[in-house]
């Protein structure tokens, strides 16, 4: 009976292993491959080992980057257009998802909720504009008030239109997604046991509810800052020209007619890339850490 039992179960076993085999051999080729190729060509690249500049190991292209006045200004912009957008849209999301939590479900407001999920960067980006702009439809309603001098928030400084527009289309993605946490975790009845203890609503919620929410969504807290630190389109419509978010930045000296600047694109691609490989190196060695 055991050998019997045995044989029934092997082919099964084999069958499994083999689908593993085949996942992971897909997962590799589609997603971790693509991935470091890419840091592997600029890297070498930007070293002088390949392309038409390719004329030996040199670290000339590095050092001009590093020299510029470009490259810490660029980090230091996309860094704060990242976390502003995560903070705001984390923030909002929050509220939508603690007291307009059942509107969510049902009603008008679960239909239009899912509209800017599916709406292009360069759309929302360009509605923005036209929205925003200097000659915008708030700025032309405003003037036709009389009333005028309104801030920038296109091509500014602050970068207000750019973190308006991540925001619109961020909030919706952590709104649904802080209420499917509350559900699963079954926040109500944590919210029920806090009142039980004598916590009033205000500080079951700031207390008990919001803590964990947040720490649930970590992992998707950290992929929209790294999303929105390497976004393109939306920077390249709305934001100034100097200085620019670093994905603008490549995607330009990639794109000029100076062939010469091409490996500083590739020295700023590669430069980017082990920021958010550190960044996505720290948080789960971290969570890792804190699991044990």
């Amino acid at each position: 009976m055991t050998k019997t039992a045995n044989n029934q179960q092997s082919p099964a076993l084999s069958q499994s292993k083999m689908l593993n085999i085949t996942g992971f051999g897909l997962f590799f080729v589609l997603a971790i491959f693509p991935i470091v190729f890419s840091i592997g060509f600029s890297l070498i690249y930007s070293l002088g080992l390949f392309g038409f500049f390719g004329t030996g190991f040199t670290l000339e292209y590095f050092a001009k980057i590093f020299s510029a006045t470009e490259i810490l200004p660029a980090f230091i912009l996309s860094s704060y257009v990242a976390a502003m957008s995560t903070v705001f849209t984390v923030g909002l999301g929050l509220f939508i998802a603690l007291y307009l939590g059942r509107s969510i479900k049902k009603g008008s407001l679960s239909l239009a909720i899912y509209i800017p999920l599916i709406m292009p960067s360069a759309v929302a980006a360009m509605f923005v504009y036209l929205l925003l702009s200097d000659s915008g439809l708030l700025a032309r309603s405003f003037g036709a008030m009389g009333m005028h001098g309104l801030p920038a928030m296109v091509n500014d400084s602050f970068a207000i239109g750019i973190i308006i527009t991540h925001v619109g289309l961020g909030v919706p993605f952590f709104a649904l997604l802080f209420a499917q946490i509350a559900e699963k975790a079954r926040l109500n009845e944590v919210k029920n046991l806090c009142h039980s203890l004598g916590a009033n609503t205000l500080q079951a919620t700031h207390k008990a509810i919001v803590p964990i929410l947040l720490y649930r969504a970590r992992p998707q807290i950290l992929l929209s800052f790294i999303f929105v630190f390497g976004s393109f389109e939306i920077p390249a419509i709305l934001g100034q020209h100097t200085p620019e978010m670093i994905s603008v930045l490549a995607v330009r000296k990639l794109g000029l007619f100076d062939i010469g600047q091409k490996p500083e694109a590739f020295v700023v691609a590669f430069i980017y890339s082990i920021v958010v490989i550190g960044l996505l190196w720290f948080f789960y060695k971290k969570r890792d850490r804190n699991a044990n």
